[in-house]
């Protein structure tokens, strides 16, 4: 009995704690629960709704369309190619290797604990300097 209780505890912590974004210093700055992403204070940032990305106050901020990344007004600011980061002129920005996004110089610049690519791609386009 216990053991499920304690299996139960920790399952019901994970699913609060959510997933976790951290700097390149290995501090928390942000988590994502459900499709909501919020900064490391808990305050809502945004949140995705099939290829719609929307701010906090529910102002559409964006759209995925494929491999293209669009911003409210329909204009494009980015490209993913397999984990590569793109903006709209073709420049490399980023790469996601394993649970980290590097730049383009190949620097550390975020860590993740169980976000998918699609995650860290919404995040880095739309919420990264929010």
């Amino acid at each position: 009995m216990k053991k499920i209780l304690f299996l139960l505890f920790l399952f019901s912590n994970s699913a609060l704690i959510g997933q976790q974004i951290y700097n390149a210093a290995g501090k928390p700055i942000g988590k994502i629960i459900g499709q909501n992403y919020y900064d490391n204070n808990s305050k809502l940032k945004g949140k995705v709704e099939s290829v719609f990305v929307y701010d906090a106050a529910e102002n559409l901020i964006g759209k995925i369309d494929g491999s293209y990344l669009y911003d409210g007004n329909g204009k494009q600011i980015g490209k993913v190619e397999n984990n590569d980061f793109y903006d709209a002129l073709g420049t490399k920005l980023a790469t996601v290797s394993g649970n980290a996004l590097y730049d383009s110089y190949g620097r550390r610049i975020r860590k993740f604990d169980g976000l998918t690519l699609s995650q860290i791609i919404v995040y880095y386009y739309y919420f990264s300097n929010l």
